[in-house]
């Protein structure tokens, strides 16, 4: 993804999607290495397992997540569904993606 500086226009936007009614997770290597997510300030929380156990189901999306993060990326999310319900109910569980950002 692109990144705006100051002087740029909404013109330099690659995309646009619709926002989610949902909990914004990220991703990180955790101390073995290995893949996490974690939601705004817990790996703990709900939120946070129900987002793992949704990428750990949908190995594409872990692999390249997990290689974006191992390369000094971390994808965002947004997590929505019915067991992690706000205003908007969704039907099934999953993983929005939001951005990929540099960490640098």
């Amino acid at each position: 993804m692109k990144e705006l500086a100051p002087n740029n226009s909404l013109l330099d936007i690659e995309s646009i999607k619709d926002k989610l009614d949902g909990s914004y997770i990220s991703s990180y290597i955790n101390s073995n290495g290995l893949l996490g997510l974690k939601s705004k300030g817990s790996t703990e929380s709900v939120q946070a397992k129900l987002a793992q156990s949704l990428i750990e189901g949908n190995n594409l999306l872990y692999d390249e997540t997990c290689m974006l993060s191992q390369n000094g990326w971390t994808v965002s999310f947004e997590l929505i569904g019915p067991d992690n319900p706000h205003v908007v109910n969704y039907t099934d569980n999953a993983l929005r993606t939001l951005a990929v950002l540099n960490n640098d």
